[in-house]
């Protein structure tokens, strides 16, 4: 069940040509997605809406491969 909510949001991602752009943001400021992720999360009202849901996906997706592979 989880997965297919993941494959449809890698498809909406494939979709819309967003695919890597938290990675480039986080690559813009000069740090890598982690770090990013944390410092969107710290102060979310300094960031665009768009930029936080990025970030909360990222802590969802790298949970989900922590738990699974634990």
């Amino acid at each position: 069940m989880a997965k297919d909510w993941i494959q449809g949001v890698d498809e909406e991602m494939q979709r819309k040509g967003t695919v890597g752009a938290f990675t480039k943001q986080a690559a813009k400021v000069g740090k890598t997605p982690a770090q990013f992720q944390q410092t969107v999360l710290a102060n979310p009202s300094r960031y665009s809406p768009t930029t936080v849901k990025r970030a909360r996906l990222r802590k969802t997706l790298v949970s989900n491969k922590v738990s699974r592979t634990a």
